[in-house]
């Protein structure tokens, strides 16, 4: 069930061929007024587009890939797509993207929602509505003025949203699938030969191998190393001493390509990043290289910027030859 105003109109669902009245009572518990305002029926569907991209029209969102309502992932993968497009066709559209930049849109994202879609099998019970744990009377409240002021009725909130969050948690609860995605094999992303991190759905494991997303950190109270992530690629560079990037510098002013440098001395967050010296984050918050030392700044910025697709022999000798590790 969802909320539509915060207070007492809620939209819900029920199984198809059900008496609407007699299931909503159960539901809420006998003795329950309620009105029904309108109904409608839905039929779970999960549906995928063979391509994303057609020359100048790219799909995103629903029109690329459909899925149930289970879990409540649907709309956050397709802003996920908007993210991932936008920052690509402004570099385009600015100059400095390549040829093969949009085309890594649908190798990045299409994998995500395949994901999405993977994990809505294990159980596609969440595309009807679950009862309170225990039903009827015997859920607290129910008896009571529940929205009064009564220590009754606020211990008996209380019960219910922990039974609730404990019923739904399975469904809901997803760091890992929401946060914890990897660009793994896109042309666009300079890879180490670190291990990946185990892929959990309940949890998210941070990570600064190249295709995840940034790690967050606090710097200090209420700033987190996300904060400095500037618009376009950000250079972030660990420790006490001060790296010389000057010549990368140059190569993205003279390529038209935008640079924010954020410089950090905390050791936490260099072993929060890995180890290295120095991560290079793209505009939509993943990363996009890491290591110690930088490459050649035009060979880095022709991979990361879309001009240049390596073959898979190429990208394994130039992730040793740049010294990165895990």
């Amino acid at each position: 069930s969802t909320s539509i105003d915060g207070n007492e109109r809620w939209r819900t669902r029920v199984p198809g061929g059900a008496d609407v009245q007699e299931h909503l009572s159960k539901f809420l518990g006998e003795g329950t007024d309620f009105e029904v305002i309108s109904t409608w029926s839905m039929r779970g569907s999960r549906a995928m587009a063979n391509s994303y991209r057609s020359g100048r029209v790219f799909l995103a969102g629903d029109s690329a890939h459909m899925h149930t309502p289970y879990g409540g992932k649907a709309a956050n993968t397709g802003m996920q797509d908007g993210i991932d497009l936008a920052w690509k066709l402004g570099a385009v559209l600015q100059g400095w993207g390549g040829p093969h930049l949009l085309d890594s849109y649908q190798v990045e994202r299409r994998p995500i929602a395949l994901q999405l879609h993977r994990f809505q099998g294990l159980d596609l019970s969440g595309a009807e509505p679950r009862p309170i744990p225990g039903g009827g009377p015997e859920v607290p409240g129910l008896n009571l003025d529940f929205h009064g002021d009564s220590a009754e009725a606020k211990r008996a909130r209380i019960e219910t949203a922990d039974r609730l969050r404990e019923a739904r948690k399975d469904e809901f609860d997803h760091p890992g699938l929401e946060l914890g995605f990897r660009y793994e094999g896109s042309p666009i992303i300079w890879p180490d030969e670190s291990p990946a991190p185990p892929e959990e759905i309940t949890s998210y494991t941070q990570t600064s191998r190249p295709g995840a997303r940034a790690p967050h950190g606090w710097l200090k109270a209420g700033v987190s190393t996300l904060d400095t992530l500037g618009d376009g690629f950000t250079l972030m560079r660990f420790g006490p001493s001060t790296l010389d990037t000057s010549s990368f510098e140059s190569a993205a002013v003279r390529r038209g390509v935008p640079l924010t440098l954020a410089d950090f001395d905390q050791p936490h967050l260099r072993e929060l990043y890995g180890g290295v010296r120095m991560a290079l984050v793209r505009p939509d918050g993943m990363v996009a290289w890491r290591g110690d030392v930088l490459p050649r700044p035009d060979e880095l910025l022709d991979r990361v910027c879309g001009f240049e697709v390596p073959s898979a022999a190429r990208t394994s000798k130039q992730a040793t030859s740049a010294g990165m590790r895990a």
